[in-house]
């Protein structure tokens, strides 16, 4: 606690500063002012929890004090010091809710009384306070509370169950170091895409579960993983069997309700002090499956691994895309992704195969004399090729992507009719708010390969053509015709006009209106 003593006379303050056992009342801090002005500016910057303040100063009294803490709303104590025991003073100080009035002179053992009643009233009104908000905390914050208590199980190797069943019990949550318990990880659209929702996913638990008279208990392990703490609401812990058949009907819940692929992991029943081993054997399990994996896994009964599954001939592929035919790479890797998704050692293979197949990309693009870097131009696309190795959906798309990137390649003969077409579509909806997607469509290609082949064939981005388009039509009709500025930006597509005038100027050097003619 920070007290802060305010006096006009410096033997005073001085006196009470090395008088009093500030310590041994549990005062850490003390703070000294010589008139009210100082200790407004103290009070301003520090948490000042006790004013013991003399009353008649010069300019601004203790009680003009007091009056300055309220209208501000600071929550000070204040004890007033006097010499004279004037009625009007002390009423004033009761109206100002003033802790104590200490007549002067009085002996220091007198005044560290009062303010070991201070303490002692600041420090109920805190352990109130702290009660209020716990209570409150716990009544809004439930499940970051869970999470708080319940995330360390899967992310700390320390972690004490033992030690964390009195503050699992202060949630209402019925474990004993001698419970019988099931730990579970679902895991629902861990790909980047949308996630269901937390809340949807304990509906669905709960939807199962209480119907067997058994609690649950749902926390979020990473983005889109939540564990699940399944135990009975009286002694009765639900077989093992019943238990897997109702996870079951949980992950197809989850599955019908949101369209995402849903993974559970289960465990076998534990008590509490085993919990952080069978995250242990979850976490194992779920890092040799592919990120996308689908379905519902007892992490005590490995399944065959698939790392005796043949990656495809890639020398094969070299040929064949050379040769025109890059569609080998989608069906053959189909086929592939299909046989390694649902078992075991699905992602140690499937980075066995990006190794391989990125090795196969980069030498036919050395022969095109290009790199992979210059393939992407936004940070969404490469952050997927970086990535790719930890999800079959996510391989998939990159070979889509190569594919249809070669097989543009082979066409690139009919990319000057393409560029072409594209500057006569812009020419003929120039009035129009022109996207790159919208063009894409048009001429029917990837839009990342059309910004690139662009850039290529006209040393200039989509984007960067297509604003000087307009700004070269608006400066035409500012030159050749009446119409108003604002007339002349929607001509050419613009919506906002401060945005068509920053591009004017930055096109032109200057803005619309010195171009008038």
């Amino acid at each position: 606690m920070v007290a802060l003593i305010v006096d006009d006379q410096i033997s005073v303050v001085s006196g009470l500063f090395c008088g009093i056992n500030w310590g041994k009342i549990g005062i850490e801090k003390v703070c000294k002012a010589y008139n009210a002005y100082e200790a407004k500016n103290i009070i301003s910057h520090n948490k000042i929890d006790i004013l013991l303040c003399d009353i008649e100063m010069p300019m601004e009294s203790g009680l003009d004090l007091c009056v300055w803490l309220r209208e501000n709303n600071y929550a000070t104590l204040c004890i007033f010091l006097t010499a004279h025991a004037d009625f009007m003073y002390a009423q004033k100080a009761v109206k100002l809710n003033v802790f104590d009035y200490v007549l002067q002179p009085a002996p220091y053992a007198e005044i560290e009384q009062v303010l070991v009643r201070a303490v002692e009233k600041l420090q109920q009104k805190r352990i109130s306070e702290e009660i209020y908000s716990y209570g409150k905390m716990i009544y809004n914050s439930r499940e970051k509370l869970l999470d708080a208590v319940f995330h360390p199980v899967f992310t700390d190797p320390e972690y004490d169950a033992a030690g964390e069943l009195d503050d699992i019990r202060k949630l209402g949550i019925n474990l004993s170091s001698d419970s019988q318990l099931y730990l579970s990880l679902i895991v629902s659209g861990n790909d980047g895409r949308s996630r269901y929702q937390r809340q949807n996913i304990e509906d669905s638990v709960k939807k199962y579960f209480t119907a067997e008279n058994q609690n649950i208990v749902l926390f979020s392990v990473n983005s889109g993983e939540y564990g699940c703490v399944v135990y009975p609401e009286s002694d009765w812990l639900i077989p093992f069997d019943a238990y897997m058949n109702q996870l079951q009907s949980v992950q197809k819940e989850i599955i019908a309700n949101s369209g995402i692929h849903t993974a559970v992991y289960a465990g076998r029943s534990i008590r509490p002090e085993h919990i952080r081993e069978t995250a242990g054997r979850i976490l194992a399990y779920k890092n040799n499956m592919l990120e996308d994996a689908c379905g519902l896994f007892d992490v005590d009964k490995i399944p065959p691994y698939t790392d005796s599954c043949a990656l495809p001939d890639m020398r094969i592929w070299q040929d064949m895309v050379r040769d025109g035919h890059p569609e080998i790479m989608i069906t053959e890797t189909e086929n592939f992704l299909k046989k390694i998704s649902s078992g075991i050692g699905g992602a140690d293979i499937l980075k066995k195969f990006y190794q391989e197949y990125m090795q196969l990309i980069a030498v036919l693009l050395s022969g095109q004399k290009t790199s992979i870097t210059d393939l992407f131009d936004d940070k969404e696309t490469m952050e997927t090729v970086l990535s790719s190795y930890k999800s079959a959906d996510r391989m998939k798309r990159l070979v889509y992507y190569f594919s249809e990137y070669f097989e543009n390649e082979n066409s690139k003969k009919e990319d000057e009719s393409l560029v072409k077409k594209i500057t006569e579509y812009i020419d003929d909806n120039i009035s129009e708010d022109l996207r790159r997607e919208e063009i894409a469509e048009y001429v029917h290609l990837n839009p990342s390969y059309l910004s690139r082949m662009f850039r290529k064939e006209t040393g200039k981005s989509l984007k960067e053509f297509i604003t000087d388009k307009k700004m070269d039509l608006a400066q035409t009709l500012l030159k050749s015709t009446n119409l108003t500025v604002s007339m002349i930006a929607a001509k050419t597509g613009y919506t906002n006009f401060s945005l068509f005038s920053q591009n004017y100027r930055r096109a032109k050097g200057k803005l619309p209106s010195g171009d008038r003619g």
